[in-house]
């Protein structure tokens, strides 16, 4: 399990920013991706990114 950091974003600090958005977006991605081919078999699924 990771641990709590304290990081401000509003600091423009690219190591930080990179971090937040490889668990906030590569996260869900990891989660989604495996799904994909039973919802494609099924033709059943809803992608909620494309709105």
């Amino acid at each position: 399990m990771r641990e709590w950091r304290e990081d401000n974003i509003i600091s423009g600090d690219a190591s930080s920013i990179n971090e937040i958005l490889k668990i906030n977006i590569l996260g869900v991605t990891n989660i989604v991706v495996p799904f994909i081919p039973a919802m494609e078999k099924q033709k059943l699924g809803k992608n909620l990114g494309n709105f």
